[in-house]
């Protein structure tokens, strides 16, 4: 006799047979993350580590991390990004698309269907009903930065409208331009700059009672240099101009 049983629902952290972290919407709003790496500063037993030459995020998970050991989704759409070298097991999010981000420690994430022996870190996109009010049927928002080590904009423009209660759509479109940072000397820090154009829509249908249909699309485009030792500022070392393009589609 072989049973199979998966139970995926959405309970207390406190509640849960497993090491759980859930960052939802409330602690996001107060963190105000720039990067993926931002929302994990305060997570117990989890970092966030990025390069300054590479705008990917790596999760570390007790001490576990990369070549699968450590699975992230997005809108439960892995995240299976490889470069040949160092690096691998990196991943592109956008953290002003995230409504929450759970984190799973150990093996325990069966749930996600992941395998991943460190755990697994899964984000959630917002839907058009987190960003509109109950009784709005549109809204629109526009989120300006600017930093001065390295200077750098960001525009983040979101919009939302809700066609009826049984369909919505929501859209956001973030653009960031950095040059690169200086040290504590005050000398640039060699190809840390970056070139960022991401795209996000998402509709949710919902044809009839219990059902609901949604449908994703995540565009991404990253501009920037790389070493042949990521994270490496030797002049001596090759650099290369790279071209990321991450799309995800559920």
């Amino acid at each position: 006799v072989i049973t199979i049983s998966a139970t995926m629902i959405k309970t207390a952290v406190i509640e849960s047979m497993a090491a759980i972290s859930a960052i939802d919407q409330d602690e996001l709003d107060r963190i105000q993350p720039d990067t993926a790496a931002d929302i994990f500063r305060t997570t117990p037993g989890v970092a966030a580590s990025m390069n300054g030459d590479d705008p990917a995020t790596a999760i570390n998970i007790r001490g576990l991390e990369q070549y699968g050991r450590v699975v992230v989704t997005l809108d439960g759409a892995r995240q299976d990004y490889w470069r040949v070298g160092h690096g691998s097991g990196s991943f592109y999010v956008e953290p002003d698309l995230i409504k929450e981000a759970t984190v799973i420690r150990g093996p325990v994430s069966n749930a996600y269907g992941s395998g991943g022996i460190g755990g697994v870190v899964s984000f959630e996109t917002k839907d058009a009903g987190d960003f509109l009010k109950k009784d709005e049927r549109w809204a629109l928002s526009e989120k300006l930065g600017y930093e001065d080590n390295g200077d750098g904009f960001t525009t983040s423009t979101t919009g939302a409208y809700r066609f009826s209660d049984d369909a919505d759509i929501i859209g956001n479109l973030i653009y960031r331009d950095r040059d690169s940072y200086t040290d504590g000397n005050g000398e640039a820090v060699p190809w840390t700059g970056e070139r960022v154009t991401s795209g996000y829509l998402k509709t949710t249908l919902r044809p009839a009672d219990g059902h609901e249909l949604k449908l994703g699309a995540i565009l991404q485009r990253y501009n920037d240099q790389i070493t042949g030792s990521s994270g490496s500022t030797s002049p001596t070392l090759s650099r290369y101009d790279t071209n990321t393009t991450n799309q995800t589609y559920t």
